[in-house]
């Protein structure tokens, strides 16, 4: 069984239920998820009864959860959705929450990369002295040196201010989201092994090496 899956869900609350807000009663709510569970079945689109439909604030993304691993749900949920196989909805599933629909859906592509951080006085969560001209110069001269042979991995060990740096640079695996903006576009840009221009983020100049 898989670690972590992604999932989207349809939450139909009711009068009472954990965090509800919801003005309908229970047997009201089971009926209008059994309801909508019909149309799906007839061919409807869950990402737009998510929209329309959904209780919870995952309902303006279509109902996409992200990616979540075991215990992070409740239990009911998160048994309902770890039995399912990709593309497949549940039956209607009760939880504290109210009542859902829950589907199975492609992880989120991930990739694994490696940089180099220069950071600068003042750039965020800083401890460095260096100016961000000194900072930007520097790592310009480090991707000169990259382009005529240096070894990233070893670049990272000897300049990175990321703690990454120890490993050489290596970040592991992330999917979108989980890196700030400008890091995220350009990782997500590259192609395997190629590394990037300079990028600017508010933790000062990064190199970015696709490594998976």
């Amino acid at each position: 069984m898989a670690s972590q899956i992604r999932a989207s869900h349809i939450l139909l609350m009711y009068k009472g239920s954990m965090r509800s807000t919801a003005t309908r009663s229970q047997d009201e709510a089971l009926a209008q998820i059994n309801d909508l569970k019909a149309q799906l079945a007839a061919g409807a689109d869950f990402t737009q009864l998510a929209a329309q439909h959904s209780d919870c604030p995952s309902g303006q993304g279509g109902g996409d959860l992200g990616m979540f691993g075991q215990g992070m749900m409740v239990p009911a949920f998160d048994e309902a959705a770890f039995a399912l196989q990709l593309g497949q909805m549940s039956d209607v599933v009760e939880t504290p929450f109210g009542y859902h629909l829950i589907v199975r859906t492609e992880p989120e592509a991930q990739i694994r990369a490696s940089h180099i951080l220069l950071m600068y006085d003042g750039s965020m969560h800083s401890e460095a002295t260096r100016s961000k001209a000194e900072a930007q110069a520097l790592i310009k001269d480090i991707k000169e040196q990259i382009n005529k042979g240096a070894n990233f991995a070893k670049m990272a060990i000897e300049y990175s201010d990321c703690p990454s740096g120890r490993e050489g640079g290596d970040l592991g695996e992330f999917g979108r989201g989980q890196m700030v903006g400008e890091f995220e576009a350009a990782a997500f840009g590259l192609e395997l092994d190629q590394i990037s221009d300079v990028v600017e983020t508010p933790f000062g100049y990064h190199l970015i090496q696709r490594t998976a």
